[in-house]
């Protein structure tokens, strides 16, 4: 069953990738990040739309990211979700920047949230 969101006025959906697709997304999301706690956190904790772009803000200001990365990483995540029976697509829906960040962290969060908080809860007890 897709998830769904309502991110700028509309509704993206979005369906769990098969395991070696996710395995391959997450590493490259791991090295385009660099492997930012704040990233990882706010796609565990399901974060608002403000949550989203603050991640994507302390991430961005903290490391030296590579644009062509981040914005191809960026739209892979858009592309993961439907708007009704359409693919979503950066720079249409969504066209705008912060919602494009939201989206994505919506993907993101499809994606990974339960391995990251099984994955994190497990560490905290080690």
């Amino acid at each position: 069953m897709a998830s769904e969101k309502k991110i700028g006025g509309v509704v993206y959906r979005c369906d769990k990738l098969p395991a070696e697709q996710a395995l391959k997304l997450y590493m490259r999301l791991n090295q385009v990040f660099k492997g930012d706690q704040v990233v990882l956190g706010t796609i565990a904790a399901n974060v608002d739309r403000e949550g989203a772009l603050q991640a994507f803000l302390h991430a961005s200001m903290n490391q030296v990211l590579d644009s062509d990365d981040v914005v191809a990483l960026i739209t892979e995540a858009v592309g993961l979700c439907r708007v009704g029976n359409d693919p979503a697509i950066l720079g249409v829906k969504p066209n705008t920047m912060d919602d494009a960040v939201e989206v994505a962290w919506f993907a993101f969060g499809v994606q990974f949230r339960d391995f990251i908080i099984a994955g994190l809860g497990k560490m905290a007890e080690a």
